[in-house]
């Protein structure tokens, strides 16, 4: 089934708006946590869940779930955000196909890695909102967030234990995962907090990239353990295709869904109703996602 070019651009310009709203988010507080934007990204393609006719005998919807952050595969997550492509004629499924991305924040410079999912967090729950008024001076300090081509992935650690798990994972499953590297808008950026006017960009040069996993491990598993690769790494240093300026750091996520998921290019082609990855991956709460959406395109004729 070949999308049509006006429906593909439909999909390009819902994740670039999707992009533009997370990156932005990233932009005006550097230290959002990387579940926040996950949270922002699922939130954002919600708003396409009703049934939409885009072109003359095709309709497009686009729905989400949200499970939370939990480590499933073992001790690690494989993937934060699982997607799901089903392509269907007249209501009917003819194709269906899944990716997994793994979503990774940039750092800012003087910001070390946090555990943003520890325990403790979860035991607290809510009441961590009701700051001490230590902490709270804390916050409202003035100081400087930068970000350059220097700032690292922090939560990326060559070789640990997510690293050679999901390995593992898609070596067992044939199901290939792909980092989701959140950025800032543009890069050199620099923040100054307390903020004294609202940071709102209305483009990007830089945002949210996704990158292969076998291309991150091509290019670092030479390295050192826990050696922590940095943007400039990504832009500048990688085999083709991303060597090319358009590409550098990774596809955009809009590009990306619109021209090497929905293509056919990337992602885990379903085999059937009954297929193991499939149902590893969407049917159990244990799975190794915390998040998904769902793209369907149904051709009427």
């Amino acid at each position: 089934m070949t999308i049509p070019e006006n429906v593909r651009n439909f999909v390009r310009e819902i994740f670039r708006e999707a992009n533009l709203r997370v990156s932005n988010k990233l932009s005006k507080q550097p230290s959002a946590w990387e579940t926040s934007l996950d949270i922002t990204l699922i939130e954002h393609l919600s708003n396409y869940a009703s049934p939409l006719i885009v072109e003359k005998n095709w309709i497009i919807r686009v729905d989400t779930h949200y499970l939370g952050g939990m480590r499933h595969w073992g001790r690690w997550e494989i993937a934060d955000i699982g997607v799901l492509i089903i392509f269907r004629r007249n209501g009917k499924t003819v194709r269906s196909k899944i990716a997994l991305l793994q979503s990774k924040r940039l750092y800012p410079n003087e910001v070390i890695l946090e555990d943003e999912d520890g325990q403790e967090n979860y035991i607290i729950g809510f009441g961590r909102l009701y700051e001490s008024d230590k902490a709270f001076e804390n916050i409202i300090r003035p100081r400087t967030l930068s970000f350059s081509d220097g700032s690292k992935y922090s939560a990326i650690k060559v070789k640990d234990e997510q690293w050679e798990a999901i390995k593992e994972f898609q070596k067992r499953t044939t199901i290939p995962v792909h980092y989701l590297f959140y950025n800032p808008c543009q890069v050199p950026h620099e923040v100054e907090l307390p903020l004294t006017t609202d940071i709102n960009f209305t483009s990007f040069s830089l945002g949210a990239r996704v990158l292969p996993a076998t291309h991150l491990f091509d290019k670092f598993d030479s390295e050192a353990k826990n050696y922590i690769p940095s943007l400039g790494e990504l832009k500048y240093t990688l085999d083709a295709p991303f060597n090319e300026i358009a590409n550098e750091g990774g596809w955009r996520l809009e590009d990306f869904v619109a021209d090497h998921l929905i293509t056919c290019k990337e992602g885990y082609i379903v085999k059937d109703d009954q297929d193991f990855n499939l149902e590893t991956v969407f049917n159990r709460r244990s799975g190794p996602i915390a998040a998904a959406f769902s793209i369907t395109f149904d051709l009427t004729e």
